[in-house]
């Protein structure tokens, strides 16, 4: 159970979650060359990474009404980056490439061992279970997690950030140049 506008709704209550999504306010707010997720209120990233949404998450993935309302939300980042003059636009989730915008220029589907993996979010202070998250959000039917054909299949297992960076900078910067 996650809160949502002072309440508390429970992923197993779908009528619930149903009906929430109806009155959900998703908006975009751009500053500079970074946009951020607004629902009906500018929601700070400490919030969205909270360790309560993330035990949620993908408890709420699951749902199809949600993978639903966030696919319109999603796609529609691609109109809201060329109506702020951006040649291009950056986004990163679990289904990115494979549900939301198959057909991009460039999919990179990045990933580490559950231990690196655990071992770095814990780093930041998240203690969720990262070998649960994957099996729940691979085995869902709606918009499983995987790396889908032809993205570039990134294994920072055993790279540092700024090897991260570099090896994206650089395939972006292949693609800008085609």
């Amino acid at each position: 159970m996650i809160p949502y506008a002072r309440q508390s709704i429970s992923d197993e209550d779908i009528a619930a979650v149903e009906a929430a999504l109806t009155g959900l306010a998703l908006g975009t707010r751009v500053n500079g060359s970074a946009a951020q997720m607004e629902i009906g209120r500018k929601v700070p990233g400490d919030e969205i990474r909270a360790p309560e949404v993330n035990a949620a998450v993908s408890h709420f993935a699951a749902i199809p009404a949600v993978r639903t309302a966030l696919l319109h939300y999603q796609r529609n980042q691609a109109a809201v980056a060329r109506e702020h003059g951006f040649k291009g636009l950056v986004m990163e989730g679990r289904d990115i490439g494979s549900i939301i915008f198959p057909e991009a220029d460039l999919r990179i589907f990045l990933h580490a061992n559950p231990d690196e993996r655990a071992r770095r979010r814990a780093q930041e202070g998240q203690l969720d279970s990262i070998a649960e998250r994957d099996r729940l959000d691979s085995s869902r039917k709606t918009a499983p997690l995987t790396c889908p054909p032809g993205a570039i299949d990134i294994n920072s297992t055993f790279l540092t950030l700024d090897q991260v960076v570099e090896k994206v900078a650089a395939l972006v910067a292949t693609r800008l140049a085609l």
